[in-house]
């Protein structure tokens, strides 16, 4: 059940309220829409002996309107170098070997996360990386595995000339990220996380870990749009991953680099 807030100390928002326990309620207040298709709240749980808070939760806007701001000119400074970004429904981000992207299962109902089951499925183990990246095992007969870019759900993009997974933490355009990109690579003193070896038989796939592999380049329900992906253009081998997020003074950026063993 779901209702304005006229409560007197309340801000203006929505509160859904449970209809078994009416005590129980989530509030969403100060909603905000950035140029880049999501929208934010702060987000209040409330319940008998129980009140907690989350500021800045993001929700990423899926559908016509969405369609539309994507052609706006805000879109367009955003976006000016040609990249192409994976965006995430809310999980970690995963880069999977193309050869074995049929085995990649995504959130199911038979999982943790989904289904409340005891049995992670392979997005469950994807949300289980605490680091910035980190290296999982897949199904299949082939010595590959897939690497997470875990942490933070930001919109990724895959620099091959760098080796370099590019991730969107705030920003106002891909120039300004990628600049500042650089001068963390280039800076010697630049603290970098050891994240584990990956090992691919050649090109693979940057998608949401929430997708299936075989739903990649279906259409949504509704027609609205289809699961985001990139190649990621690598040779086969085993590659080094290390990682750094640069926040601080904007604009704030994620790095997952590679460096073959």
């Amino acid at each position: 059940m779901t209702s304005p807030d006229d409560a007197a100390d309340d801000p203006p928002g929505v509160t859904i309220r449970c209809q078994d326990h009416v005590s129980v309620s989530v509030m969403l207040y100060d909603r905000f829409e950035d140029d880049a298709g999501f929208v934010h709240y702060d987000v209040e749980l409330r319940a008998p002996g129980l009140t907690a808070r989350a500021d800045a939760v993001v929700a990423w806007i899926r559908g016509p309107r969405h369609a539309e701001r994507m052609s706006t000119s805000n879109e367009s400074i955003r976006h000016q170098l040609g990249l192409t970004w994976v965006r995430s429904t809310g999980g970690p981000l995963i880069v999977v070997p193309a050869s074995v992207l049929h085995e990649w299962g995504g959130c199911t109902e038979d999982g943790v996360i989904l289904g409340g089951s005891e049995r992670p499925d392979d997005y469950d183990r994807a949300c289980a990386v605490e680091e910035f990246a980190g290296v999982i095992g897949l199904r299949g007969p082939r010595a590959v595995n897939a690497l997470v870019l875990a942490d933070d759900p930001a919109t990724t993009c895959y620099l091959p000339e760098r080796g370099v997974f590019l991730r969107w933490l705030a920003g106002n355009s891909d120039v300004e990220l990628v600049a500042a990109a650089e001068a963390v690579l280039s800076d010697p003193e630049t603290p970098w996380e050891s994240c584990g070896i990956w090992e691919t038989d050649g090109p693979a796939v940057l998608m949401d870990s929430a997708e299936a592999g075989e739903d990649l380049g279906v259409p949504y329900p509704g027609g609205y749009g289809q699961p985001d992906e990139a190649p990621v253009a690598v040779p086969a081998g085993r590659w080094a991953v290390r990682a750094y997020h640069k926040i601080g003074e904007l604009p704030w950026v994620g790095i997952v680099q590679l460096h073959r063993c």
